[in-house]
């Protein structure tokens, strides 16, 4: 009995997997079967190999060492192994302008054009994205999605893509979706003029079949930013500081508020504001300036004092070693960019905000202060050092 139970079971489960399938999809229901986490170790499969014109190898293995000192916990982590880092060039792929979801013939969702199955499945969910609009892309050039993604994953994601991929392929046409971000758009304007711009840039509003895309491969963590990505973006840096004009900012210390983003910012924000303003600070609202805006300002920048939140991607713009303390909101901890400080050899310190209600907490206004002070006097002995 118990047998003929268990054929049932299995029978109904077999049934349901086949109906879904059969009304959304073959990717439907089959996850695990239907993911590629390696392009290469999947090469042998023709339904993948025939799709794969070529691999180009960026980086070897390479450990990166992130120095934090003895006395930071544990949850600070120390070192990354980062595989070899790769360049695929694809051919008749099914790509979302919206993710930068790659899959091959309705068959294999590629895990390395977003990073990992956890994101695909889990925080980012993207699975229903074969279902969307499709259409084939008339368009024989090598081409390079640079998805929609909130502003860190863009920056350390999407614009590295960018970089990288035009490195290699010069001439490549870059495709946004109809729904992009501001900052895409106005970066993309800083890689080409006007009318270079209308030429190379495809404007996507549905999932397309991609004749012949090019795509670095997305890191598992997206907490980890690859040293290749690194270089590119402080490349990119470099090139953008040479076009934009220098900010008249009254001075190179900077606090990053988060005053005017809901549910984000700090029960006594104002308070610090002005506290900081007082000796010295530029209170600064990154969501109010443009992307190269906010690449000069950094560039420019020697203390930085910010909440944990996506404004804070932009020390990777840094031209010379900064001092940053960043505060952890009460209930928050995310290392990403303290181990992108240290990994540029800045001088990091931390903090934790307390409980407060309806916010991210609340800090000791007075201890910030006194950590700014500390932070000033050693960005002027270091300034002194180099003159």
């Amino acid at each position: 009995m118990r047998t003929i139970k268990s054929g049932i079971a299995k029978y109904r489960v077999l049934l349901t997997k086949k109906i879904t399938q059969l009304f959304i999809g073959k990717l439907s229901g089959n996850i695990p079967y239907s993911m590629v986490n390696s392009i290469e170790e999947e090469l042998h499969i023709p339904t993948i190999g025939n799709h794969v014109q070529e691999i180009a190898t960026l980086s070897q293995p390479v450990i990166a060492s992130y120095p934090f000192p003895d006395h930071f916990p544990p949850y600070f982590r120390r070192s990354k192994a980062f595989e070899k880092k790769n360049l695929y060039f694809l051919n008749d792929v099914w790509v979302s302008p919206f993710s930068g979801l790659a899959w091959i013939e309705d068959k294999h969702f590629i895990v390395e054009s977003m990073g990992s199955m956890y994101r695909i499945i889990g925080w980012d969910n993207v699975l229903h994205e074969p279902l969307l609009d499709r259409g084939i892309l008339d368009e024989k050039e090598v081409v390079i999605s640079c998805p929609n993604n909130p502003f860190y994953h863009w920056i350390f994601e999407s614009l590295v893509n960018v970089l990288v991929a035009l490195d290699t392929v010069p001439t490549a046409k870059i495709m946004i979706s109809d729904k992009c971000p501001a900052y895409c758009k106005d970066v993309l304007k800083l890689l080409f003029d006007e009318k270079t711009y209308n030429e190379r840039i495809i404007v996507a509003d549905e999932v397309k079949k991609v004749s012949n895309l090019v795509t670095i491969q997305q890191e598992h963590d997206a907490g980890f930013m690859h040293p290749v990505g690194i270089q590119a973006l402080q490349d990119f840096r470099d090139r953008v500081i040479q076009k934009v004009k220098p900010l008249n900012t009254p001075t190179p210390f900077i606090y990053v508020s988060r005053s005017k983003t809901k549910n984000r910012s700090l029960a006594n924000e104002l308070e610090l504001e002005e506290a900081l303003k007082k000796i010295g600070f530029t209170i600064v609202y990154s969501e109010q300036l443009t992307l190269p805006e906010q690449i000069v300002l950094f560039s420019q920048a020697n203390c930085i004092i910010a909440p944990h939140g996506a404004g804070l991607s932009n020390i990777v713009w840094s031209k010379q070693k900064i001092h940053l303390l960043e505060i952890f909101a009460h209930n928050h901890f995310n290392d990403c960019f303290a181990r992108l400080a240290v990994g540029l050899n800045h001088n990091y310190s931390y903090t934790q905000a307390e409980y407060a209600p309806g916010s991210c907490g609340s800090v000791n206004v007075n201890e910030i202060v006194h950590s700014a002070q500390k932070m000033l006097s050693n960005a002027a002995a270091t300034h002194q050092s180099v003159a």
